[in-house]
């Protein structure tokens, strides 16, 4: 059997590519080229703006899925999220602000202050502009012993929440003031905070540091009115047991009639 007789191929029967194959491909090679030069002057022109587009859908989809994951509690979810949000393009400052905030408020609430803290300082003034936007940021100070700052930036929190005439924020603020005031050693301003607290809230268990600061200023016939009128006032079992504690303290430091009387 000869080697034509397998189907082997004989030299020179190859079959010739068909008329103008050749400038056919020539026609798609540049067509190809010319697709290329236009899309390197196309994305020269705009690719700024088509990067934009996409960095900043990208930003406000990493910042919802933030806040949806911290509605649910997965704060580790969330905080990965609002980082990755603060690092691409929002569509303007107000959305970024509202995320460096968030990235704030959830590190203050895991009682990472410091690091919260850090977040804060690296905000511009005009990220901070109502009282809620200094909560997280002066129990921060507050908590990490940077008791000067936390007042400091505490007064401006209560303005801000008088001029808005903001209950909770003004409740809040005058509370942190409160406490920060007991930590500096000034009881005069304790006593000042805390009577504005219960003012806006009968029940508020700051009745017993403004009934302790009463007590240890040498009035404990104030002392043991306030803690009276608290124990009548709370349903809350524990403060309750520390409020008869306290005014058992009172009672023995100085048991006369006179403050006896006053039961």
């Amino acid at each position: 059997m000869t080697m034509e007789s397998q189907g082997a191929a004989v030299p020179g029967s190859e079959t010739a590519p068909p008329q103008g194959a050749f400038e056919a491909g020539l026609v798609m090679a540049g067509l190809a080229f010319v697709a290329m030069v236009g899309s390197i002057l196309v994305y020269g022109m705009w690719g700024e703006r088509i990067t934009q587009g996409l960095d900043q859908a990208c930003a406000e989809a990493a910042f919802e899925a933030g806040q949806q994951l911290a509605a649910i509690g997965n704060d580790d979810g969330a905080e990965q999220r609002f980082r990755q949000a603060l690092e691409g393009r929002f569509a303007d400052d107000t959305q970024r602000y509202m995320c460096a905030r968030s990235i704030g408020e959830l590190l203050s609430r895991r009682q990472r202050y410091a690091e919260a803290v850090e977040v804060y300082e690296a905000m511009p003034p005009e990220a901070l502009t109502e009282s809620g936007h200094y909560t997280a940021y002066v129990l921060s100070l507050w908590h990490s012993g940077r008791l000067r700052e936390a007042e400091k930036l505490g007064a401006l929190w209560l303005r801000l929440a008088e001029s808005e005439q903001n209950r909770d924020q003004l409740l809040w603020a005058h509370n942190a003031l409160m406490h920060i005031a007991a930590a500096l050693g000034q009881p005069e301003d304790v006593l000042r905070h805390g009577q504005a607290v219960l003012k806006l809230d009968t029940t508020s268990v700051a009745a017993l540091l403004v009934a302790k600061t009463l007590l240890e200023q040498g009035d404990p016939k104030a002392a043991l009115a306030r803690v009276n009128a608290f124990i009548e006032a709370t349903d809350n079992p524990g403060h309750l047991e520390e409020a008869k504690l306290l005014r058992a303290r009172i009672l023995e430091t100085r048991p006369t009639p006179e403050i006896h009387g006053t039961e």
